[in-house]
């Protein structure tokens, strides 16, 4: 770590996509440069969020894996949308994804604001699996 310029570390993680690991962080937490130190806060920071989403999705996926470890490859997400099934119209949707297939932020769509909601929205229909299933 002492090799890089702190420029090239922060460059390195300011786009956020980079994933933090616990060795990054005890190399800047030993390293004697107040700059170092600032970044080892910042992402720091940034690692707890990683291993709570990464938390959060395996505990989603619990039987999602269970079921694809079974031999079980064609396993239906559904969701609904809409006032709600007595109140007025309801849309539903039904997805399925090849075994393995995470999707980082992916929550009840009324959590989530409008650009999260569109990004997963266009992920979601890339990765998920064109199946006739009869």
């Amino acid at each position: 770590m002492k090799l890089l310029s702190l420029k090239e570390i922060q460059e390195k993680y300011a786009s956020g996509d980079a994933s933090v690991s616990s060795a990054i962080l005890r190399k800047l937490q030993r390293d004697p440069r107040a700059g170092a130190r600032r970044l080892y806060k910042t992402l720091s920071k940034r690692y707890d969020d990683q291993k709570k989403e990464r938390n959060r999705l395996d505990a989603m996926l619990h039987f999602e894996r269970l079921l694809w470890k079974a031999g079980i490859q064609h396993i239906v997400g559904v969701d609904e949308v809409g006032m709600g099934p007595l109140a007025g119209p309801v849309v539903a949707a039904a997805v399925i994804f090849p075994p393995g297939v995470e999707i980082e932020a992916i929550d009840d769509s009324k959590a989530l604001d409008e650009q999260t909601r569109n990004r997963l929205d266009r992920e979601i229909r890339e990765r998920a699996c064109a199946v006739a299933i009869g």
